[in-house]
């Protein structure tokens, strides 16, 4: 059984659904806001940019649309 915070994935495996582990990161938010601070200040560069993020939020759309219409859906 999972920890009820615990990141997890729901799989169809051999006719059943069952739950997979999925090993977490650590991150490091505060280290985030303070670079987007300093972007905004001028001072330095973006670590994460909306085109480094592009392929996870295509991802995640096709996701969403997948649950919504119960298809497989490309990339």
């Amino acid at each position: 059984m999972l920890p009820e915070h615990a990141p997890r994935l729901v799989r169809e495996i051999d006719g059943a659904l069952q739950d997979v582990e999925l090993d977490g990161l650590e991150g490091n938010y505060l280290a985030y806001y303070q670079n987007v601070a300093g972007a905004i200040r001028g001072r330095e560069r973006l670590m994460v940019t909306a085109s480094s993020v592009l392929q996870s939020v295509r991802l995640l759309d096709a996701a969403a649309e997948s649950a919504r219409t119960n298809q497989v859906i490309a990339l």
